[in-house]
C-alpha cells in the first residue's frame, strides 16, 4: 500500500516537471484588477442609460432629448438593463477564472464577445436612429466606433492565444 501512494507521489512530481512553468501576471491582472474594473464600468454605464444621465450635457437634459428622439428612451433602457447582466457576468467569470475552474478560459472569451457585441449592437441602433432623424454622424464618430470594434476583437485574440496556452490549469 504504501508503494502505490509512492508512486503516485513520484508520478505527480514528474508530471509537474514536465508541465511548463508560464508567466501568469495577465491572469492576475484580470482577476484582481480589469474584471472588477470592467463590472464597475459597466455599473456606471447602466446607471447613465437608465437615468438618462448620458444626455446631462445637452440643454435641457434627457427629458429633452428623449421629448425630440423617443426611441432613444427605449434603447437606452435596453442597453442599461444588459450593462447590469454584462457587469454580473464579468464577476461571474472573474470568479470562474480564479477558481480555475474547467472552462473558464472559454468563458472569459464569451464575455469578451459579449461585450463587443453589446456595445457594437448599441452603436448600430445608434446610428441607424440618427439618421432616421436626419442626425448625419461625423468621420470621426464612424473611426470610434470602428476602433472600437478593432480593439475588442484584438483584446479577444490576446486572450485567447493566453488562455490557449494555460487551458491545462483550468481543471477543478
Amino acid at each position: 500500500m504504501a508503494n502505490s501512494s509512492n508512486t503516485s507521489h513520484v508520478q505527480r512530481q514528474a508530471a509537474r516537471k514536465r508541465t511548463p512553468q508560464l508567466p501568469m501576471n495577465w491572469f492576475k491582472f484580470l482577476i484582481y484588477c480589469q474584471l472588477f474594473l470592467n463590472a464597475l464600468s459597466e455599473l456606471f454605464n447602466a446607471y447613465q442609460y437608465l437615468t438618462g444621465q448620458i444626455y446631462a450635457s445637452i440643454e435641457g437634459g434627457a427629458s429633452a432629448f428623449y421629448a425630440q428622439f423617443p426611441p432613444f428612451r427605449i434603447i437606452n433602457m435596453m442597453f442599461g438593463v444588459a450593462g447590469i447582466f454584462m457587469a454580473a457576468f464579468a464577476i461571474y467569470t472573474r470568479f470562474q477564472l480564479s477558481g480555475f475552474r474547467t472552462g473558464a478560459p472559454s468563458l472569459l472569451l464569451k464575455f469578451n464577445l459579449a461585450s463587443v457585441c453589446v456595445t457594437m449592437a448599441y452603436h448600430l441602433l445608434y446610428a441607424i436612429l440618427s439618421g432616421y432623424y436626419g442626425v448625419t454622424m461625423t468621420g470621426r464618430e464612424i473611426m470610434s466606433y470602428i476602433s472600437l470594434f478593432g480593439i475588442g476583437i484584438a483584446y479577444y485574440l490576446v486572450n485567447k492565444s493566453y488562455f490557449g496556452k494555460r487551458e491545462f490549469m483550468f481543471n477543478r
